[in-house]
């Protein structure tokens, strides 16, 4: 739960999500799990990631829910493998 909130909360400021703080508060699993999460929202522009951050766009704005619906997890998530 300490993990959603961090996203939740940091995904809410113009900031974004540090990696390097997510790293360091949760360690690297869960860092590459959030990396592998975000890559389609990136790609698609709705986030961006810029000098370690991971903020979203004004374009994803619009769908902040869903974007944040995907970065959240549940116990046993954070699994990079498929």
């Amino acid at each position: 739960t300490k993990y959603n909130a961090f996203i939740i909360t940091r995904l809410r400021t113009r900031w974004g999500v540090s990696l390097e703080e997510l790293e360091n508060r949760f360690g690297e699993e869960k860092k590459r799990w959030f990396l592998t999460r975000t890559e389609p929202f990136l790609c698609s522009e709705k986030l961006k990631n810029k000098d370690g951050f991971v903020k979203i766009e004004p374009d994803g704005l619009f769908v902040s829910d869903t974007i944040m619906r995907e970065l959240i997890a549940v116990e046993g998530d954070f699994s990079t493998k498929p």
